[in-house]
């Protein structure tokens, strides 16, 4: 006859522990503060844009009003040489700086339309074991910063991400982990080495 006894006891076994509903609502918090600081940061850049804008519309209203007197002048005289190649050199002038406007509105549409893609794909494939610390995103690079609780996280986050619309077709040109003054797992994703390189140091 066998008798088993349990050296095992309760009190030596693991224990696991879940992130309770505080923690959650507190990530949750976070990330919705991290959401509206970007909005505002984006808001402010748009207002600046909008200035310059409206500053070259300005500018190009009253150089249209210059050349149409030009014009009335011309018809009302005999056509002077050095009159035309005046209207010539100012109508060059305003179809570039009316290009350059488009151009702005253009490039801040598409920004603007860029971000809103990248946060809702960011919400979208949230992972319960990282959060992000920082987004930076401009029309050359994207650059995301953030903390992990677990090293497995952070590829199986970037695998999930790579199947979203934003980041499909888009490449991340480094990353690196390292741990903090505070032994805190952090990581770094950008689109340019440089950035990569200039944490590392």
């Amino acid at each position: 006859m066998k008798t088993r006894i349990n050296f095992f006891e309760d009190n030596l076994k693991p224990k696991i522990v879940l992130i309770n509903l505080n923690f959650l609502c507190a990530m949750l918090v976070f990330c919705l503060l991290i959401v509206i600081a970007s909005w505002a940061v984006l808001s402010a850049e748009n207002g600046k844009v909008e200035r310059n804008s409206d500053q070259l519309a300005q500018n190009l209203k009253m150089k249209k009003e210059l050349i149409d007197s030009m014009m009335e002048a011309q018809e009302s005289q005999v056509q002077d040489p050095s009159i035309l190649a005046q209207i010539e050199r100012t109508q060059s002038k305003l179809n570039l700086k009316q290009s350059i406007l488009d151009e702005l509105k253009a490039r801040e549409t598409q920004k603007s339309n860029g971000f809103s893609d990248l946060m809702i794909d960011l919400a979208s494939n949230h992972h319960s074991d990282l959060w992000l610390t920082n987004i930076n995103l401009d029309e050359r690079k994207l650059y995301l910063e953030g903390t992990a609780a677990d090293s497995a996280a952070l590829p199986e986050w970037v695998n999930k991400l790579g199947k979203a619309a934003y980041f499909n077709g888009k490449e991340f040109a480094g990353a690196r982990m390292f741990r903090n003054d505070k032994k805190m797992l952090n990581f770094i994703l950008s689109s340019e080495l440089d950035d990569i390189s200039e944490k590392a140091k």
